[in-house]
């Protein structure tokens, strides 16, 4: 994992620290998306990578990457329904539709 996003352990999660400006998160949003390119279909990682996406206003790369961390590991999907970061997808039918996928 790159050293410009900050890792945080949490209830056996990687939860993802990133700073609340537009900068900082497309440059989280930059080095997360090459992280998943060396280390592809991590759950955590795209579960992060979509609520920064989701913070950023980049509707459509969050419900892609939320939902493939959710096909990965089903358990993101009640992390989903309270996190904050997603409250801005929550009116989209593809977020309900994210919720509930089945497990791959």
């Amino acid at each position: 994992m790159s050293e410009r996003y900050e890792i945080v352990r949490l209830d056996e999660l990687d939860l993802i620290e990133v700073g609340d400006n537009g900068l900082q998160r497309r440059s989280a949003i930059a080095l997360m998306l090459r992280d998943d390119k060396t280390n592809p279909d991590q759950p955590a990682l795209l579960y992060n990578l979509a609520c920064i996406e989701a913070r950023a206003g980049r509707a459509d790369d969050a419900l892609q990457h939320l939902a493939r961390a959710i096909e990965l590991s089903p358990r993101f999907a009640e992390f989903a329904r309270e996190d904050e970061d997603f409250e801005s997808l929550r009116a989209d039918p593809r977020f309900t539709e994210a919720l509930s996928r089945p497990s791959a």
